[in-house]
């Protein structure tokens, strides 16, 4: 660490980088864009099924992330 520089200043992306920390994509059948996400070396996380006050909302999600 550099004196005087915290560390997220640090981890700032330089002038003119393109860095995406979270993204969306809606799919009508999540466990087939599992399988192509993870045919393409990403590690997809479980279904998590999402609820509104204790009861289903009809939606889910997974997590992709870059394979290490």
């Amino acid at each position: 660490m550099t004196p005087g520089i915290t560390a997220a200043e640090q981890q700032k992306p330089a002038p003119g980088t393109l860095v995406l920390d979270h993204l969306a994509h809606f799919v009508p059948d999540l466990d087939a864009a599992a399988a192509v996400w993870e045919s393409l070396g990403f590690t997809v996380s479980e279904r998590s099924e999402h609820q509104v006050e204790g009861k289903p909302a009809g939606t889910a999600n997974r997590c992709v992330q870059e394979s290490c």
